[in-house]
């Protein structure tokens, strides 16, 4: 009885082309999960390169500022021992 069911069920499966549907559904989702992926990607990618600037920004404004100390500081010392 069980094998003529399980061969009724591989008939209908051929009959109604279950195998080929499910072979374009898998296709179809596969795409669908690059194409998602793809995007995140793109997303976090641009999320980086806005944090990045944003580093960089405050890199070059720490470094100027260090420099305009140390320019301060130099001229406060000459400025002490009379020198300016």
């Amino acid at each position: 009885m069980q094998e003529q069911g399980i061969e009724v069920y591989n008939m209908m499966r051929e009959a109604l082309y279950i195998g080929q549907e499910k072979d374009e559904v898998e296709k179809q989702i596969d795409k669908i999960d690059n194409v998602a992926n793809t995007r995140l990607d793109a997303n976090l990618n641009r999320y980086g390169l806005i944090i990045a600037f944003v580093a960089l920004v405050f890199s070059l404004v720490g470094s100027l500022t260090d420099q305009y100390d140390f320019i301060c500081d130099s001229y406060a010392y000459y400025f002490r021992q009379g020198q300016l």
